[in-house]
């Protein structure tokens, strides 16, 4: 994939679900973007002016589990806090380990166009794999 051409995120209707499709050159970049894959199927989302950060620290089995988690967090951090994540920055970060600090804002309501709810994060086709100089993930979302 040209670097030119790839796009951070892709959002696909799969069954009843929705299929997230992320890439990054890293698994930092990965993460990312696919926090802002599963914020978008959402919709477009904005927030108040005042900055609000959120620390996160996971530890999982794996990288595939770690990508799960880390999403669920995200999604956790949204439906109960109305907290949606801006920017990252990973204090650590590895395939089973991540401390991170979430960067962003409260959830404007009357600002924001919501387009579905997403009720979870699946284990359903999940993969993680390199593709040329990319990282690329597959999760379904449950709307």
């Amino acid at each position: 994939m040209d670097e030119r051409t790839w796009s951070p995120f892709e959002l696909t209707d799969h069954t009843a679900d929705l299929l997230l499709n992320a890439r990054g050159r890293d698994l930092a970049e990965l993460l990312a973007n696919a926090a802002r894959g599963l914020l978008a199927a959402i919709g477009q989302l904005r927030t108040s002016p005042e900055l609000a950060e959120v620390s996160v620290a996971l530890t999982a089995a794996d990288r595939e589990e770690l990508f799960h988690d880390f999403l669920s967090e995200v999604l956790f951090l949204f439906e109960n806090q109305h907290f949606v994540v801006e920017s990252l920055r990973f204090d650590l970060l590895d395939d089973c380990r991540l401390d991170a600090i979430l960067s962003g804002g409260m959830l404007d309501r009357q600002a924001s166009v919501f387009h579905r709810e997403v009720k979870a994060v699946t284990y359903h086709e999940l993969a993680i794999r390199r593709a040329g100089g990319f990282l690329e993930a597959t999760v379904v979302l449950d709307i």
